[in-house]
């Protein structure tokens, strides 16, 4: 066997941005995985040797252990990351129902790792098949496993000819001699070791294209073979087979935890005293020192000008004391030169203190300018890389994507990301959304976690009361704050819990009705805010309503966070960008996961506001619907492709979500869990996500660049269609043709309507679909007999075109049809190519399928029929090296330990809950994070 050598980073409790680490496969060997275990997973020393290898562990959640690997993106992209019970890695009874445990993760890596898809069907309508030569078959890959039906068989649907869902597949234990795929149709077949491939010498081990799967819908009928052969791990001939390596032992470093370090970096430039940027500055560290940040964590104080300096030494968050403490120390004065590479250094100086190891640590650099003073960011990078630290830079005004450019490449190489606030009267806001997205923890415990509800900007003009609504749901509840913020001077405010007519206010009046419990505001002069700390006692799910009145003309941001009730799990919000570098014609993909304890919300309004860099702004609809740019329907990520680009330069992206109150429980998802995540082969609905109360959320992503030129003619194209279906229309009269439905695309991307259709099919296979479009067939406008090329609807509609082909091949019953399209705008701007869409077209009518009876079992009026199946007889050995690649990339990585546990998640410990142990903690030496 050929092996391969695995070095896994074992996570226990808390490491932020664990997250961040990059798995690489070199030398043949994978190099950063990372294990880490959620909080409510007990700390077990037989866990921790049983797992050997990489996944996010946590508790069975509803009764459910099926590994799943969490991903949305298509064909070839991958995933998140992979996801195991504690059941499932510790109890073999658990594990057993899905195989061997090393096969079971390998299954769930080609989704995580290499993006492939299941070869089993996801649904019953995935379950049967009309093959060209033999007729009904079962959905399964290779065509080689043999299995017999069974149930009621022997009736059929006239309109598909394939059997009702009474009927089952059912592999035998068995096989043919010389099968060995396919891992991502069953793994724990017993002959099961390897993927479905193109190597016509090993034809028992062939891709079956003709099967109605999801790795042939997603992956244009690839086999995951060629697929995985196109990823960064094997493209252009790299990781060959090793003979000679030889260990197969995986390498594990136990990694214990520490608290969560945050350094601030800011800029306090004279260019910062322009617009108030050092003010909102201020009020948002303050905000995140008071309401945000964890207790147990620690802050550390940093500022830059021409020379940097310590404004406070990592400080353990452990009361109000410790707060008020550094938000004391926060800088009041902009003045000098831009000397981003000096403050970076005197953060990494701060986390080294007492001998301290800064790996793991996050540094938050906020930046209005260019560099103008060394050490430059440039010259310091290589220390920062070194020391393990993770950089999220936020750029507050600088628009232009040259400028600090050495900046935003140093956060991507240490694992972080950079951010952009537009630098106007709505820094506050943006600056608070931001903070709260890249100090997320991302350690799976939500229980402490503030999340952000509401984060709005409030236009005040003298005499005009300024009124709006907050929804609190019942995920929420504890630690609830209102917080409003001033310029000038400090408004009146009254606060109206939902279903009650007493107020809470700033302003004491006797005509007023007040809570009981009134006063709780605290006005905070010397940042200009006032905050309302709201009694967990009187917090109650609904709407709360709020008033701002001021005498002169001002601006308030109003923000409202909350954490989770006591036991329980809050809905999160967390905004995402695809393709954040955005060239000519290209479209970013702005996304919103909405989930609570990992299950998705249904039906929610996101909504994305974009603004440009010259300050206007323009609105997205997200959608969860399996259009455009969402890739699954129903799965809790709300995706749109944006495109209104105005101008060059970076841009601020927020998202907000509401949910009304209406049918919150007992929303299911459509399809199976493994149809939702990818999961090891387990059949049955799965719940949404429950909530009580009416939902609000806003959340920022990181930030997103347009690098093209500006042109006033039209340079963006539609969206491509990925889901164009091909059906024969009926299959006992070839005459009547066929069908071909999709969603319509729009005329920039999903925007707007197409200008006209371009539809290209072959017969035979679908690679020349792939490879060659232009040369195919094309469906002409005298072949249609219901829609038009030239009249597409607007974009997200469904659409149907029913044709006649007229050059079917002579002197056969059936024939596979490739299909594919484009779409064109007015400027003829063509689309990608679609998916590629497969039917067998029986120009004899198929006959029902006639069936041997080998057992007949009767119980009452109810008849259980079984029938045997076509399987492969012959046998050829495979002479692909690459197979025995797989092999050992996979299962000589797991060899010794029989389990290959991919994960990305964090432990950490409850702060409240277990606040002495990690007091015990800090007095303890504990090994830091290190990518390897």
């Amino acid at each position: 066997m050929i092996s391969y050598h695995l070095t896994v980073i074992v996570c226990l409790f808390q490491i932020v941005n664990c997250f961040s680490s990059q798995t690489v496969l070199v030398d043949n060997g994978y190099r950063g995985v990372v294990v880490a275990i959620h909080p409510n997973v007990t700390e077990d020393q037989n866990l921790i040797d049983d797992i050997k290898a990489d996944i996010r562990i946590e508790k069975s959640e509803y009764e459910k252990n099926t590994p799943y690997a969490w991903t949305y993106l298509g064909c070839g992209l991958g995933g998140m990351y992979i996801h195991l019970t504690s059941d499932y890695v510790s109890l073999d009874l658990v594990a057993d129902n899905y195989g061997p445990r090393g096969k079971a993760v390998v299954h769930e890596w080609g989704h995580y790792r290499w993006g492939v898809f299941d070869e089993y069907p996801v649904n019953d309508d995935q379950a049967f098949y009309l093959a060209a030569l033999t007729g009904v078959e079962a959905t399964r890959c290779p065509r080689a496993i043999s299995g017999t039906y069974q149930g009621v068989c022997n009736i059929t649907n006239p309109l598909t000819f394939l059997p009702y869902p009474t009927c089952s597949f059912e592999e035998d234990d068995l096989q043919p001699t010389g099968l060995k795929t396919s891992m991502m149709y069953k793994q724990f077949l017993d002959k099961v070791s390897t993927f479905c491939h193109n190597n016509s010498s090993d034809p028992i081990n062939l891709h079956n294209e003709e099967a109605n799967n999801t790795q042939n819908t997603i992956c244009d009928y690839q086999s995951t073979w060629d697929v995985i052969l196109q990823s960064v791990d094997f493209r252009n001939d790299v990781n060959l087979p090793n003979l000679t390596l030889s260990d197969t032992i995986p390498e594990f470093k136990i990694l214990r935890a520490v608290p969560g370090r945050i350094i601030f970096v800011m800029d306090v430039s004279g260019s910062m005293a322009a617009d108030m940027k050092l003010n909102h500055l201020r009020s948002v560290v303050n905000h995140f020192i008071k309401d945000v940040v964890s207790t147990g964590s620690y802050v550390g104080l940093v500022s830059f000008q021409s020379t940097s300096l310590i404004l406070a030494q990592l400080t353990e968050i452990s009361d109000t004391n410790s707060r008020n403490y550094l938000t004391a120390l926060l800088p009041r004065i902009a003045d000098g030169g831009t000397g981003i590479g000096s403050g970076i250094l005197k953060g990494i100086e701060v986390l080294e203190s007492d001998g301290q190891d800064a790996a793991g640590a996050l540094v938050v650099v906020l930046t209005d300018g260019e560099e103008n003073e060394k050490p430059t960011v440039a010259t310091v990078s290589s220390v920062a890389l070194t020391k393990n630290v993770f950089i999220q830079t936020v750029f507050i005004g600088v628009s232009d994507t040259n400028v600090n450019e050495d900046l935003e490449t140093l956060s991507k190489q240490t694992g972080g990301d950079w951010y952009y606030s537009d630098g106007t009267s709505d820094t506050t806001s943006q600056l608070i959304n931001i903070i709260a997205a890249l100090t997320k923890s991302k350690d799976g415990d939500l229980s402490s976690e503030s999340i952000q509800l509401v984060n709005r900007n409030e236009n005040l003009k003298p005499g005009r009361i300024v009124s709006s609504t907050v929804a609190i749901d019942g995920s929420v509840g504890k630690n609830t704050v209102f917080t409003f913020t001033w310029d000038i001077q400090e408004p009146t405010i009254e606060i109206t819990p939902p279903g009650q007519s007493c107020i809470y206010s700033n302003r004491i009046s006797s005509q007023k009705n007040y809570c009981d419990g009134s006063p709780i505001h605290e006005v905070e002069e010397q940042f200009s805010s006032v905050r309302f700390v709201i009694p967990e006692t009187v917090v109650k799910s609904g709407i709360w309503e709020y008033t701002i009145q001021s005498s002169v003309s001002d601006e308030s941001t109003v923000t409202v966070t909350s954490t989770a009730t006591t036991g329980g799990n809050p809905v999160t919000v967390e905004a995402k960008i695809l393709s954040s570098d955005v060239s000519q014609n290209k479209a970013a993909v702005i996304i919103a996961e909405v989930f609570r304890n990992s299950l998705p919300v249904l039906g929610a309004s996101v909504n994305a506001t974009v603004v440009r860099p010259d300050g206007t702004t323009s609105d997205v609809i997200l959608l969860d619907n399996g259009k455009g740019a969402d890739f699954k329907r129903d799965d809790g990520v709300y995706s749109k492709y944006y495109s209104n680009f105005n101008s060059k330069g970076r841009y601020y992206v927020e998202v907000q979500v509401f949910k009304d109150d209406a049918s919150h429980k007992g929303d299911e998802t459509l399809g199976s869990r493994s149809a939702l995540r990818n999961g090891t082969f387990e059949q049955g609905d799965t719940q949404a996500a429950s909530i009580d109360g009416p939902l609000q959320r806003v959340a920022s992503s990181p930030g997103l660049a347009y690098t093209g030129s500006v042109s006033t003619s039209d340079t963006i194209p539609p969206n491509k269609i990925i889901d164009l279906e091909a059906k024969q229309a009926d299959l006992s009269d070839a005459s009547i043709g066929l069908r071909l439905s999709f969603t319509s695309p729009g005329d920039d991307y999903d925007s707007g309507t197409a200008s006209r259709y371009e539809i290209r099919y072959s017969y035979g296979s679908s690679k020349q679909m792939r490879t060659e479009f232009a040369s195919q067939n094309t469906v002409t406008d005298d072949m249609i007999t219901k829609g038009n090329l030239s009249q597409p609807k607007p974009n997200t509609n469904f659409e149907e075109f029913s044709l006649i082909l007229k050059d079917l091949p002579q002197n056969e019953n059936s024939v596979r049809v490739a299909f594919a399209m484009r779409a064109f705008d007015e400027s003829a701007n063509p689309s990608e190519i679609s998916n590629i869409a497969m039917v067998t077209f029986f120009i004899v009518p198929p006959s029902i399928p006639t069936t041997t009876t080998t057992t007949t079992t009767t119980t009452g009026t109810a008849t259980s029929t079984a029938i045997s199946t076509t399987t492969a007889k012959e046998v050829l050995e495979p002479n692909d090296d690459r197979l025995g690649l797989l092999l050992g990339v996979i299962l000589g990585a797991i060899g010794a330990t029989s389990l290959l546990i991919l994960a990305v998640v964090f432990y950490c410990r409850r702060r409240r809950a277990l606040r002495k142990q990690n007091e015990e903690a800090h007095e303890r030496t504990y090994e830091n994070l290190h990518r390897i």
